[in-house]
């Protein structure tokens, strides 16, 4: 079916069926104009007389879209602005510079009391038109700037009130198109600055309650992220060359509030923490502990007043998530991060811990006001692992955006994660914590730390890989500790039921899926940056037996690929996982790779470096028929006895000399000429030492020797020591196969005799010799020097 078809059903469709039936088969009629992004988008200068047809859909399916549009039914108006996105999306520029009719008649539709959900899809689909509009500056000038201004004052309109006399706004108690302005305004705002510039400081007002949520807020974490993101970009919206200040400003106004609300929240606790700012060593502490906690007052950066605990933890966690916001979000020029203000503030969060009971006056990092009730201080106990949780995930971002240059902090954010994790690890946030952020900090400190940091590292790691391992019933441990239950603290339907005493899989509380890859991303980590010399035997024993267990492809294939040194002592103990991982991932590209690696061919050398290559090679085989030794024995087993052949005659050298010249020039047909007889193994002879030995292949052949002087001779006396003074009878020596590339022959006599001419060598090697009358036809098997990749040799039988 062509896109002509599907469009010109669709527009059929769309003109014949009612308005109040067009919303069932809106989703139908958005999806086919999508697939007709190929007509929708054609110029219309460069169709042709045949594509007439297409315009005239084109036209109609515009003017019925604009008849919808301004329709006095909801339904119609709720169609027209879901294809009005369809078809802009599809036909792009082409669409794009004739929609200002609708894009009036979008900013319409906000002003009118139409149901929230048309108001939503305006709201999607106008800043889908502004922002496609950004890369056509003609189009920015004609359809953005234009209705830009009216869409940011409908939109705050619909989520905000504003006093005539006041440039501030106040959220409206139901603002159920909240989440949808803001993302619209957060989409907009960078692309379009100065015409958001008017507006900064409505919007300003609108979010900054929203920023730091309290109990009073009425808003969801989703709408309060958005509002910190649109604080962030606020600084846009600066006159020119003075963004990079806004931004430093505001950032030092979040921290200072920061501090105000810690010496509200933390005066149940004498701090020990001492600040290197001036500014806030001489701050006043609360005196009046009769009232309860809070903060009466606006802080530095305009929030407003609190009161609780609950609300002070709230106002601090959400300040801490806007210092990481302005720390990883992109700005469009560099800015200047305070890395000791922010270290100084969470020193000063994380140095005050829940202590391990509560009957302690003294906790890490300080002591308990005697002045503060008991239930305020287990309040702020009760809260200081959400506020821990958030001041991990800052320096994990913090890290994260720093790399390598946050190398002189390392080891500070490793330490104050390690605080938190003795006292607070316990508790899954405070884990998938402290996990993020050691993650974060390995690659860039791990190859350089020491055996003692990697050991106060090891409890995490530990915990780590517990977080991946099946939960243990606790019921039988229970009863493992226990020798003489009490009858009464028994269950009586253990002993009815037996199988009931271990708890059944639904009752197990399940690990947390983001705690679970938090911990699964880490421990790969801890093979690939620690140095392994350095890594405790029981905590290497202790990954690879969850990675065993758990089959984690990656942290298996991490101790694998970083072994445990030959030096250390656990070398001998521990042997690598491979078997285990190519059972459990076989059809792994990785681990395939990993087993059978495959190295690729190196062609197109140098002519002059293959000529050096041969000529060495030539050398080298001279060397060894020079120096070579004979066979006197067999491979498998059996007396060796090796010999220096006999001085050949002048005549033979001067020949010899005559075809290895030759042969130097066509290095093939020196290989492709054969050597009858029997041509030694190359051994270590004692005048020279040759490190590398040719393959020879067993050919059965009854040519002539062309070198007479390779064949057996009379072993000298001085060599068998005078035992054998007549040549000895031999067994056939006959080819048994070819394993691998090595000839292997099997030769049963213990000694072989050493003889001159032709009928000896037959006797000596291819069965019955000359002094037993053997025939003419008996063959003599020989070896030869080949070319393993000649498949023209072939075993003569």
């Amino acid at each position: 079916m062509s896109s002509q078809t599907i469009l010109r059903a669709a527009t059929h469709r769309l003109t014949a069926t009612p308005v109040n039936e067009l919303p069932p088969i809106a989703a139908y009629l958005a999806a086919s104009i999508s697939d007709c992004g190929s007509i929708l988008s054609a110029p219309l200068s460069q169709k042709k007389a045949s594509q007439e047809a297409d315009t005239l859909l084109v036209l109609k399916l515009k003017a019925r879209i604009t008849s919808l549009l301004q329709d006095k039914t909801v339904e119609g108006r709720w169609t027209a602005v879901i294809l009005v996105k369809a078809t802009i999306e599809a036909g792009q520029w082409e669409i794009l510079r004739g929609c200002e009719p609708w894009v009036h008649s979008l900013l319409t539709i906000l002003t009118r009391p139409d149901p929230a959900t048309t108001k939503r899809l305006c709201i999607i689909t106008l800043t889908r038109i502004f922002r496609l509009t950004y890369a056509y500056p003609t189009l920015v000038r004609e359809i953005t700037t234009p209705s830009l201004p009216s869409f940011i004052t409908n939109c705050l309109n619909l989520v905000s009130v504003k006093p005539s006399s006041e440039p501030v706004r106040k959220l409206k108690q139901n603002a159920v198109l909240l989440e949808s302005v803001f993302c619209a305004l957060l989409e907009l705002l960078p692309h379009h600055p100065t015409i958001f510039r008017p507006f900064s400081a409505q919007i300003h007002s609108l979010i900054l309650p929203l920023i730091a949520l309290t109990t009073s807020a009425p808003v969801s974490q989703s709408v309060s992220e958005l509002a910190r993101q649109l604080f962030i970009h606020l600084h846009h919206c600066a006159p020119k060359n003075t963004g990079s200040d806004e931004w430093r400003k505001a950032l030092r106004y979040t921290l200072t509030a920061a501090h105000q609300t810690c010496d509200h929240l933390f005066r149940a606790v004498v701090e020990q923490w001492e600040s290197a700012d001036p500014s806030l060593k001489q701050r006043s502490r609360p005196g009046d502990y009769s009232q309860p906690v809070g903060d009466n007052g606006t802080d530095s950066l305009g929030l407003p007043a609190w009161r609780g605990v609950f609300s002070g933890s709230e106002r601090l966690v959400g300040l801490l998530r806007l210092i990481s916001g302005f720390i990883s979000m992109r700005t469009n020029s560099s800015m200047w991060i305070p890395i000791g203000s922010i270290l100084d503030l969470t020193s000063r969060l994380t140095s005050i811990t829940t202590p391990s009971s509560s009957s302690d006056d003294s906790i890490p990092g300080g002591q308990m006001n005697p002045e503060v009730g008991r239930k305020e201080r287990e309040c702020l106990f009760g809260e200081l692992p959400r506020i821990h949780a958030a001041t991990l995930n800052l320096l994990q971002s913090f890290t994260t955006v720093l790399g390598p240059s946050s190398i002189p902090i390392g080891q500070t954010c490793l330490d104050q994660a390690l605080w938190v994790f003795e006292a607070e690890g316990f508790l899954a946030e405070v884990r998938t914590a402290t996990y993020d952020l050691i993650d974060a900090v390995l690659p860039i400190i791990g190859p350089s730390m020491t055996k003692a940091g990697i050991s106060a590292l090891s409890p995490a790691f530990k915990a780590a890989c517990q977080e991946l391992l099946p939960s243990k019933s606790n019921a039988s441990e229970a009863g493992q500790k226990t020798s003489r239950p009490n009858p009464a603290a028994n269950n009586v339907d253990n002993f009815l039921n037996p199988a009931s005493k271990a708890p059944s899989p639904e009752l197990l509380v399940p690990t947390p899926s983001s705690l679970r890859t938090s911990a699964s991303r880490l421990l790969p980590d801890i093979l690939n940056f620690l140095p392994t010399e350095h890594i405790p035997p029981a905590l290497r024993a202790e990954i690879d037996r969850t990675a065993i267990l758990t089959g984690h492809e990656p942290t298996m294939v991490s101790s694998v690929l970083n072994p445990i040194p030959a030096s250390t002592k656990a070398h001998l103990t521990n042997s690598s996982i491979m078997p285990f991982l190519a059972r459990a991932h076989a059809s792994s590209a990785a681990v395939e790779g990993l087993l059978r690696p495959r190295m690729p061919v190196l062609m197109g050398a140098s002519k002059p470096n293959n000529l050096t290559f041969d000529e060495d090679e030539d050398e080298e085989e001279e060397d060894q028929i020079a120096t070579a030794p004979a066979i006197n024995g067999a491979i498998g087993g059996g007396n060796l006895f090796i010999h220096h052949p006999a001085t050949r005659p002048a005549a033979d050298e001067e020949e010899e000399q005559e075809e290895t010249t030759s042969r130097r020039e066509n290095k093939r047909s020196y290989q492709d000429e054969e050597m009858t007889g029997i041509i030694p193994v190359p051994m270590q002879s004692t005048t020279t030492s040759i490190s590398e030995t040719k393959r020879v292949r067993v050919e059965l052949d009854q040519q002539k020797p062309t070198q007479p002087w390779t064949q057996f001779k009379e072993p000298s006396s001085s060599l068998l020591g005078g035992a054998l003074s007549q040549p000895v009878s031999t067994t056939t020596a006959q080819p048994v196969s070819s394993l691998g590339g090595v000839t292997k022959m099997d030769v049963e006599s213990s000694v072989v005799a050493q003889v001159t001419g032709p009928s000896a060598t037959a006797a000596a090697v291819g069965g019955a010799g000359s002094d037993d009358g053997s025939d003419d036809d008996d063959e003599i098997p020989t070896l030869n020097i080949e070319s393993d990749t000649d498949t023209d040799d072939e075993m003569v039988g």
